[in-house]
């Protein structure tokens, strides 16, 4: 967003349902971007809920009323486009047919039937697609997530790929370690689909193998993180891993690391690894969603069969035994992430996108 309005003078206004709902707000008043609020209702619940036709219809019912203050609101300012940043609302699309503008959907996440987040549209699926339709484009953040999209909610709309941009300070890494203990990572929350069961399954084999590593995990999750800690603890590699817990300064943790690891099931894009990337790291994940087109199998990384603990402690160990590859491919990874997920390449391709929708509705 800020990118676009320095290099591109986009002048954006940002629609949110509730203000004490984590930092955004405060983000945007630091940042002199205004900003509405707005009740809004969710055309998406939890895959275990009942009855989701009918709290579909009581939600879209609920959104009729709710544009309308948003119309009144709006008036303030000259909206000559509407962008959705993710699947779960439909209120910007309605916005979008009330203003007769430009709709953009940005969409970053799977759904329950693809093992990612729990949910499902509350709608029947006809009707999600339909309103898909309406947009001028569909913006996804991988090539299985345009898939996904494309023979789902998206198969009648106009879908494009866009890879995620990740903003980076950082230079390259000029020293790696060549001798001490090696330092593995794995970031995020800690629960299921994130699966870092995984990694204490391979570290466990790695620990009867003398390999001198250590694993550290960073993140946290309540349930799950208790299966964890209970699992390092059951199986005595309590020496082998340190739970971080959540950190505010991962970037910083991160160039202390020598490689990081993604065991996720079902990755969008994957901005953890990115991130590991830029961080010089070469990477070990599994070989499924976004993960498998970030990395490059034998160039920046290593894949492996999700589910494989044995083959992902091979591949830990072939960095362990190594470590002339943590430089030849740590600096790989770091030259992919610069030329390939930059912050200004993503914005260059939004812009290019928002430009034509823009220019095809004066077109009509």
């Amino acid at each position: 967003m800020l990118d676009l309005r320095e290099r591109y003078n986009v002048k954006p206004v940002v629609l949110m349902y509730d203000k004490n709902d984590g930092p955004l707000a405060e983000e945007l008043e630091k940042h002199n971007i205004p900003y509405i609020i707005s009740p809004m209702k969710f055309w998406v619940i939890s895959k275990s809920k009942k009855l989701k036709y009918l709290r579909g219809l009581k939600g879209y019912i609920e959104n009729k009323k709710n544009i309308q203050n948003i119309l009144e609101k709006v008036q303030n300012y000259d909206i000559n486009l509407v962008y959705t940043n993710n699947s779960t609302v439909q209120i910007g699309a309605m916005l979008a047919d009330k203003l007769n503008v430009p709709h953009v959907w940005h969409v970053r996440e799977f759904g329950a039937e693809y093992g990612d987040y729990d949910f499902v549209f509350s709608y029947p699926r006809k009707v999600v697609q339909k309103w898909f339709k309406k947009a001028s484009s569909v913006i996804t953040i991988s090539d299985v997530m345009h898939n996904y999209v494309k023979n789902g909610i998206g198969k009648y709309a106009n879908v494009v790929r866009i890879y995620n941009g990740v903003a980076n300070n950082k230079p390259i890494r000029e020293s790696f370690n060549e001798n001490a203990k090696l330092q593995f990572c794995i970031v995020g929350a800690l629960n299921e689909g994130k699966n870092q069961l995984e990694l204490l399954k391979a570290a466990n084999i790695l620990s009867k193998q003398s390999k001198d590593f250590h694993i550290n995990i960073i993140g946290s999750g309540d349930e799950y993180e208790k299966i964890l800690k209970e699992y390092a603890k059951n199986n005595k590699i309590d020496e082998f891993v340190t739970f971080c817990g959540y950190r505010s300064d991962v970037s910083e943790i991160l160039d202390k690391m020598d490689v990081g690891v993604i065991c996720s099931k079902a990755e969008a894009f994957g901005r953890v690894t990115v991130e590991y990337m830029y961080s010089s790291m070469p990477v070990i994940g599994a070989n499924c969603g976004g993960t498998s087109e970030i990395i490059d199998d034998n160039q920046t990384g290593f894949l492996y069969k999700l589910g494989n603990a044995q083959e992902l402690a091979n591949k830990m160990s072939n960095f362990i035994d190594e470590r002339n590859s943590l430089r030849e491919m740590g600096t790989n990874a770091f030259e992919k992430a610069n030329t390939a997920y930059s912050l200004k390449n993503n914005t260059d391709s939004i812009y290019k996108l928002i430009d034509n929708s823009q220019n095809k509705e004066k077109d009509k």
